[in-house]
């Protein structure tokens, strides 16, 4: 039988989360975000969502009650250290392993096994100590420096990034404290869906 559009379910994904001030970004902006995308499911990566440090039941309720379903985790570390300094397994493990901990106590779940680097600064023995610990290792393919709270780039400058250097399969770091993401996030997604693009998981990509 032929897969009908009302038979589609529309999942929004949202990460990372990271600090209060995602936080309240979330809560201005993600209900406007889901009736536009007309979204049945928000998922929110948010593992580092208080204070950047993991994730607490106080927060939690926060991401919730600003419209998320699920709130999952893909390990960004407990600390966000430069992780190419770390050299020794133990050091490395605690690391991972301290926001594991954190996230099942705090929501009763498993981790997803997703690893994306602190700033994106790795070194081969971190790729091989990840993959031991049972992590897939992700970078983004499409960044733009939008980070600088009190330098923020303008919305024709960000356009002019974002969507000359689009491609099939991109991971896109956008940083939920940047006003101007904040801004030209609707308008952002609706012309790349016009350019034919879809939204989708990590886990469509692994």
């Amino acid at each position: 039988m032929a897969l009908q559009t009302k038979d589609i379910l529309r999942i929004l994904a949202v990460g990372d989360v990271v600090g209060v001030g995602a936080v309240d970004f979330l809560e201005r902006r993600l209900r406007r975000l889901r009736d536009k995308l007309h979204a049945d499911l928000v998922v929110v990566n948010a593992e580092n969502a208080a204070e950047g440090n993991g994730l607490d039941p106080q927060v939690a309720e926060r991401v919730f009650a600003a419209g998320a379903d699920v709130i999952t985790g893909g390990n960004h570390t407990f600390h966000h250290p430069d992780m190419s300094k770390i050299s020794d397994a133990a050091s490395f493990g605690q690391e991972m392993r301290s926001l594991e901990n954190l996230y099942k106590e705090t929501t009763g779940q498993d981790m997803t096994k997703f690893y994306r680097p602190p700033q994106g600064k790795y070194s081969e023995s971190n790729l091989k100590m990840a993959q031991e610990l049972g992590y897939k290792t992700f970078f983004w393919s499409l960044a733009y420096v939008d980070w600088y709270v009190d330098k923020q780039p303008t919305a024709t400058e960000a356009f002019n990034k974002l969507l000359t250097r689009i491609h099939p399969g991109a991971i896109v770091l956008l940083h939920s404290t940047s006003k101007t993401n904040s801004e030209i996030l609707d308008e952002l997604l609706g012309k790349w869906e016009a350019m034919g693009y879809t939204f989708g998981t990590l886990a469509d990509l692994s």
